[in-house]
């Protein structure tokens, strides 16, 4: 999984431990957003998914846009939505009590 994120953003030997961290933010995003305890294989594709996301936004954190000359980049807040679909149906529900 690793190799394919660092193949996908093209980063070498000298970033994976930046690759590794981000890769432990997916898995953390994951738990949290779902409500589960642990991460299993089914969970790869999205793990390597928004670890390339979240290694594009690296340097940009905070922005929402930025220009240099002509050029203007606008950054999508929080995880896109088809990470979300993707996830959606291991969501766990919570139950609040009155």
């Amino acid at each position: 999984m690793k190799e394919d994120i660092m193949l996908l953003v093209g980063a070498d030997e000298n970033e994976e431990g930046i690759i590794e961290k981000i890769m432990d933010m997916s898995e953390a995003y994951i738990k949290l957003y779902c409500g589960l305890n642990e991460v299993s294989e089914e969970f790869e594709s999205v793990i390597v998914q928004m670890s390339v996301i979240l290694y594009n936004r690296l340097g940009a954190e905070g922005e929402t846009s930025h220009k240099e000359g002509e050029i203007t980049r606008v950054f999508a807040q929080g995880m896109p939505q088809n990470i979300k679909d993707m996830l959606e149906r291991y969501r766990r529900g919570k139950i609040a009590s009155l």
